[in-house]
């Protein structure tokens, strides 16, 4: 890439996703400075951004996001649906990347590589910081790294250690790629968020059924002796996490079950346009089920699917699925397509990461998640076939 002016949307666009784990503000500073300096630049690489974009999967975003805003306008409290509704400015990166990836091509993706993995890094060093000095190793005090939430931490360093690992795996191995992810893959594990734990192990699966079913034995063989250490030499609470991975009489698991119960009756009542986004302190009391804990309104479904039904309806749900499955299929095809070894690594961490994030998606609404939403929209963006190509 040059280093003047014309690359400044480039480097603009290496902080977003730098912010995006560090600063949630200094990610949507950087958004906005970028898209001036598009704008201001030559605003027809926007154009191009959009033209280089797959079809597909751009008409399934442009739904999702025509329904979000229909449904912000019929919801029960409109005007905190569209408090709701600023989210939808995560996708515009994207179309900005896209331009950006078709101008400056494989230099611009392993400055992206290099941007993530410092991402993961910084945050994972705050983390494991919190974990050996600060006490944050209980249930009720888990790290967080530079992130808002744990189950933050745990999303965003499942896509950081599976695209770092694809990168070592089917490209070349970087010792420094290997610290990298063996750090964020320590503290994955003692985010102790069994949702990315879940994806994790899914992204993993994909990585290797890439490189045939013999070498996915070996992996699966292999986790399965790294499990059970684990599971032998952890502390108590990670031990504890592990036992009770699906107990119903574990508190969070209880309550998601509660949750999804209490979220299908809401959908049965506003199976069309739902509630509206973000609407869960006007229908918690009314829906709330007998032996949940009263006083104590949960923020969501825990999980991806119940919450587009609840918020959007069922054509939301329908909506959603198509974006998140045309996603999948586009990084699945460039995976075929691409041939050198830097860009078919790349394109099966994306994929892995996809897979990953709508696994944990299940367990979890990281979908409304605002670092890992800005993280997952640009997932597509970093494989789009250069200019020429």
């Amino acid at each position: 890439m040059p280093k003047d002016w014309r690359a400044l949307p480039a480097y603009l666009a290496l902080a977003y996703i730098l912010g995006c784990f560090c600063s949630i503000t200094v990610a949507q500073v950087m958004l906005v400075l970028m898209a001036i300096v598009f704008l201001l630049g030559d605003p027809r690489w926007i154009h191009r951004g959009l033209r280089a974009s797959p079809r597909t999967y751009g008409l399934w975003n442009l739904l999702l996001v025509g329904w979000t805003v229909v449904t912000a306008t019929w919801a029960l409290e409109p005007t905190r649906a569209w408090h709701h509704t600023r989210k939808l400015m995560f996708w515009a990166p994207p179309i900005l990347l896209a331009a950006l990836v078709t101008r400056y091509g494989a230099p611009f993706r392993k400055a992206w590589l290099y941007a993530l993995t410092l991402g993961g890094v910084i945050t994972s060093g705050v983390g494991l910081l919190q974990y050996v000095w600060i006490g944050h190793g209980t249930i009720e005090r888990r790290v967080t790294g530079l992130l808002s939430h744990y189950m933050t931490l745990g999303g965003m360093l499942s896509v950081v250690f599976l695209i770092v690992v694809a990168s070592l795996w089917l490209d070349r191995l970087r010792w420094w790629l290997a610290g990298a992810a063996v750090l964020t893959g320590t503290v994955l594990v003692l985010s102790l968020t069994r949702s990315a734990w879940l994806g994790t192990l899914a992204g993993l699966t994909v990585l290797a059924s890439l490189r045939g079913w013999q070498k996915a034995t070996r992996l699966v063989l292999t986790c399965g002796v790294l499990g059970l250490a684990v599971f032998w030499l952890a502390p108590p609470v990670l031990s504890y996490r592990l036992e009770h991975f699906f107990s119903p009489s574990e508190v969070s698991n209880r309550m998601r079950l509660w949750l999804w119960e209490m979220g299908l009756r809401v959908v049965r009542d506003c199976p069309w346009l739902g509630t509206g986004p973000d609407q869960m302190p006007y229908i918690y009391d009314n829906y709330r089920l007998p032996t949940m804990p009263e006083g104590e309104v949960q923020a969501h479904f825990h999980d991806n699917l119940l919450q587009m039904a609840v918020e959007r309806g069922l054509p939301g749900l329908v909506i959603w699925l198509g974006w998140y499955f045309s996603g999948l299929q586009w990084l699945r095809v460039r995976y075929r397509q691409v041939e050198a070894p830097f860009e078919k690594a790349l394109a099966a961490g994306l994929l892995a990461a996809w897979v990953s994030l709508g696994v944990a998606g299940l367990f979890e609404y990281n979908f409304g998640d605002s670092e890992v939403l800005m993280l997952w929209l640009t997932l597509p963006a970093w494989i789009i076939p250069d200019e020429g190509a």
